[in-house]
Order: C-alpha cells, then structure tokens, then sequence
C-alpha cells in the first residue's frame, strides 16, 4: 500500500489492483486452463507449485483473435534438460484448437522456484517473475 497526503490526512491506495475473475474468462476459453495444466504435469512432473493465468482473458478484456493467453507455471525445482522443448511442441500441437476459438498465441512460461526472486536480491529491484500475478487458477 502507498501513501498519499492531502488535508492533513494519510490516504492508503492500493499498489496492485487485481481486476481479473474467473467468472470473466469467456466460457468456451476455460477449458485452455485444463490443457495446460496437462502439459505442465507432463513436462515438468507433477511439481506444479501454481499455474497463473494473467493479462486480457482472466480481465474481461478478450479480444477475438487479437487476445493472447498469458499464462505462467510455478513449478518446486530447476528446469531439467529439454523441458522447453517438450512444452513449446505441445503448446504447438493445442495452439490451433485455441486459434479456432480466437485465442491468437499461447504465452506460457514456467519459472522454477529457486528464480522466484533471483533479479531482486542482486539488483534491488522487481523482475518479471515478481510481479503479483493477477489470477491464480486450476491447483487451489
């Protein structure tokens, strides 16, 4: 929370706003939350710690055809060899089922948890991976 002063007063305002709902993710899009929960345990072995979904769809803001899914996994270890691979690929064989329903790309990363803060213990200040996710989906 930060601060503001006006008339002698201390107003709090919230930093991080967290506009996104599961209610407003378009019904025939919800399901692409179940298809990477399957490559996530595939790819990275069950240690999913979550799977984020962010950006336009979980706002209410999708776009047919313009909106991408911004979607990040947590996972509990470091990346074992090839799993880049092996999940660009099945992102690649799921992306023309998720074009069809206007999805225009499937932005997935994963950042183990030995990286979560990595960047801001040696600089000082935030990194992407730090940022509060705006929804957080599928494992609660």
């Amino acid at each position: 929370m930060s601060a503001s002063k006006s008339s002698g007063k201390s107003h709090q305002r919230p930093v991080i706003i967290n506009r996104s709902d599961y209610k407003k993710i378009p019904l025939d899009i919800r399901e692409l939350g179940d298809d990477v929960r399957e490559i996530a345990e595939n790819v990275y072995s069950g240690d999913i710690l979550s799977i984020d979904w962010h950006g336009s769809i979980p706002r209410g803001d999708f776009v047919f055809g313009e909106s991408d899914a911004d979607i990040t996994i947590f996972i509990g270890h470091n990346f074992e060899s090839g799993h880049r691979e092996k999940r660009e690929k099945l992102l690649r064989d799921i992306l023309p089922k998720w074009q069809n329903r206007g999805v225009c790309k499937l932005d997935v990363i994963a950042v183990p948890k030995p990286e979560f803060h990595k960047d801001a213990r040696r600089t000082g200040s935030s990194s992407r991976n730090q940022i509060a996710y705006s929804y957080q989906a599928f494992l609660a």
